[in-house]
C-alpha cells in the first residue's frame, strides 16, 4: 500500500524496506510503498505515516441532464462584472502579459478556442494521457484567461480523466512549480491555481496542509 511519510529521511524509509520511493525535496515529504510492519517501524521512529488521500475536483452533478445552451461566455461575464473598468484605471491596462499562471488540475485541452497558443509548459503527474478528457482544468483555464487573456499558462496535470488523483501527485506538481522558480526558469509561475481538494481529516501532518 502507498503512504506519505513526514519526518523521515529517504535512508530511513529504505532501511524500513520501503519501495518505489519518491521524495519531495522542498517539503521533505516522502512517498513510498510500505507493508503494515514497515509502517509501524517508521511510526516507532517518530515519523508521521498516512495512507495516500484521494483528491478530487469536487464536481457536483446536476440532478437532471442539462439540455440548455450557455447564454454568456466567461469573457462576457467578466466584462459584466466590471473587470474591464478596473483595467482602464491602470496604465498600461493589465491583461496578464508576461505573467505565468500554473493550473494544477485535470490537464488542459489546448485546442479550446480561447486557450489555443496560451499554454507554454506542460507536465503530466498522472497515468492518464496528457490532455483533458474530464474538461475541468480546461474550464478553469478558460475562466483564468477571461480575466488575464494574455497570461502564459502552465498545464500541470495532477488529476486523471475521472477528475481524481492523490495528494502525492498534487504535492509533486507543487514541487515542480517551486523547482521552476529555483531554476530561475522563464516558465517560473507567479501564481498557482488549485481548484481541488479532499476532506479535512484534522491531521496536522496531512501533506496537503
Amino acid at each position: 500500500m502507498r503512504y506519505s511519510i513526514v519526518g523521515a529521511t529517504v535512508e530511513q524509509v529504505k532501511s524500513a524496506g520501503g519501495s518505489n520511493i519518491q521524495a519531495a525535496k522542498y517539503s521533505g515529504i516522502i512517498f513510498a510503498d510500505l507493508s503494515e510492519a514497515q509502517v509501524q517501524q517508521l511510526k516507532r521512529q517518530g515519523c508521521a505515516v498516512s495512507c495516500l488521500a484521494k483528491v478530487t475536483t469536487d464536481i457536483i452533478e446536476p440532478p437532471v441532464p442539462v439540455t440548455g445552451v450557455p447564454m454568456y461566455t466567461p469573457y462576457q461575464l467578466s466584462t459584466a462584472a466590471g473587470y474591464e473598468s478596473v483595467r482602464a484605471m491602470i496604465v498600461p491596462p493589465l491583461h496578464g502579459e508576461h505573467f505565468n499562471l500554473a493550473i494544477i488540475d485535470t490537464g488542459i485541452r489546448e485546442t479550446h478556442e480561447h486557450i489555443a497558443g496560451r499554454v507554454v509548459y506542460s507536465k503530466n503527474f498522472t497515468t492518464s494521457p496528457t490532455g483533458d478528457d474530464f474538461d475541468h482544468g480546461t474550464g478553469v483555464c478558460d475562466i483564468a484567461l477571461s480575466i488575464a487573456p494574455k497570461a502564459n499558462i502552465l498545464d500541470l496535470k495532477a488529476l486523471n480523466d475521472r477528475g481524481e488523483g492523490t495528494d502525492e501527485a498534487v504535492v509533486m506538481a507543487i514541487e515542480g512549480c517551486i523547482d521552476l522558480r529555483e531554476q530561475n526558469s522563464e516558465f517560473a509561475p507567479h501564481v498557482l491555481n488549485l481548484s481541488l481538494g479532499s476532506p479535512d481529516d484534522g491531521n496536522p501532518d496531512n501533506v496537503l496542509r
